[in-house]
């Protein structure tokens, strides 16, 4: 079936292939959609309309896009299950001491002996911030060359790249500050905060926690324009247990549009790149799966727009990955039954 004979719009298409990224993420799946659904009720709260708001619109929904490139990295750092460090990351302040060393002992060779774990916290001990600046950046980087690859606005790759910055310039990886740091990237921020912490322990310990860290991880306007629909309990009903069709709802017009086969592609090619950075042994890899099968169905004489549709299934072949822990994926030696039953 093609394009034509079945519309489907870009962003309809980011959201699906968003709970991907939410499982690399360590989270839910929906963290992202659900994080788009706040962050559009803010930019309502704040005013925002228009192409900005389309641009948010795709920010929050592409926000992890670069989540893949830091996993091996976080893996060697850590030597545990990086999946599970980087769902416990969103839900402790990482910048104050007591947080991060009980983090660290967390997630540092858990699996491992006493002595393989103290020489892991040692390493990590060294330059703890630094730490955090070099996987954000890495993160936060790649997730803006994907939006820049998809034809995005730059509005949109700067809002990604700017993320994970804070109000009182203590955040990552750059330390930028107050209004020094991109609006949408400020309202991204403060929406997947407000998000984790609704999902895991409800709405009323989130919006404590956004009082909290009003001043020094979130702008204070944003903080207010947030608390506007904290008690709105149709808006949070709907969050948690409609969010997809409540985001089709909230979409614009102009997002609305049909895709184009073009854009189609390159979204798969996207998704490719951000997969095969999951591990570092697996470099173009569903690129070159594609290659082969492209021309394979050439050679049978399957069809042009068979082989566009085989083509993409190639690119996304290994989209599940994302869900695997480099702690499996990278692992030297055989799998253990337990290993093999998480995949």
């Amino acid at each position: 079936m093609t394009i034509s004979e079945q519309p489907l719009s870009l962003v309809t298409l980011l959201a699906s292939l968003s709970y991907a990224l939410d499982l690399t993420e360590g989270q839910p799946m929906g963290h992202a959609v659900r994080t788009c659904l706040i962050g559009l009720r803010l930019a309502r709260e704040l005013g925002i309309v228009g192409e900005e708001r389309d641009n948010l619109h795709l920010a929050l929904l592409l926000k992890d896009a670069g989540c893949s490139s830091n996993a091996a990295r976080m893996f060697a750092l850590f030597g545990g299950n990086e999946l599970l460090a980087k769902q416990d990351s969103k839900i402790h302040d990482w910048r104050r001491m007591s947080e991060a060393i009980k983090f660290a002992l967390r997630h540092a060779a858990p699996q491992e002996g006493l002595a393989k774990r103290i020489a892991q916290l040692k390493e990590l001990s060294r330059q703890p911030v630094r730490v955090m600046d070099v996987l954000t950046e890495a993160r936060c980087t790649r997730g803006a060359e994907i939006a820049n690859l998809l034809g995005l606005s730059p509005a949109v790759s700067e809002a990604i790249h700017a993320l994970d910055e804070h109000w009182d310039g203590e955040g990552a990886p750059y330390h930028r500050r107050g209004n020094t740091i991109p609006l949408l990237a400020r309202i991204a921020c403060l929406s997947q905060t407000l998000e984790v912490f609704a999902t895991t322990y409800g709405t009323v310990r989130a919006y404590k926690v956004l009082a909290q860290r009003s001043g020094t991880w979130f702008d204070p306007e944003l903080v207010r324009a947030a608390q506007a629909f904290a008690c709105d309990t149709t808006f949070w009903d709907g969050v948690r247990n409609q969010p997809e069709v409540l985001l089709r709802l909230k979409t614009s017009e102009r997002l609305h549009r049909q895709v184009t086969e073009a854009s189609l592609d390159s979204v798969c090619a996207a998704f490719a790149q951000i997969v095969d950075a999951k591990s570092s042994f697996t470099g173009e890899h569903s690129l070159r799966v594609a290659d082969y099968a492209e021309q394979l169905a050439k050679t049978l004489g399957i069809g042009e727009v068979r082989c566009a549709t085989l083509r993409r299934a190639a690119l996304l072949h290994d989209l599940g990955k994302l869900a695997i822990p480099n702690l499996i994926l990278d692992k030297p030696s055989r799998l253990t039954d337990g290993e093999k039953a998480h995949h």
